[in-house]
């Protein structure tokens, strides 16, 4: 999924994204069972009037998949 965030400045996507990981690191309860997930989050940034919704979603995916490569719940 995405979350997008508007007027925001880089510390400030950075806090967000780390509450995204920090929430979804509580575990859920499936039919009696404890089941954790573990989470990678790509942040992207955009700053302009010439903005392109496609390219700002393909550097948070590459974002997310270097966050991939670092470990788990980055």
């Amino acid at each position: 999924f995405a979350v997008v965030l508007a007027s925001v400045d880089e510390p400030t996507a950075i806090a967000v994204a780390g509450r995204v990981v920090d929430a979804l690191d509580q575990p859920f309860r499936i039919e009696g069972r404890e089941q954790r997930v573990t989470v990678s989050v790509g942040v992207a940034l955009h700053d302009g009037p010439d903005g392109r919704g496609d390219r700002l979603l393909a550097a948070a995916d590459a974002a997310m998949y270097e966050a991939k490569q670092r470990g788990r719940n980055q």
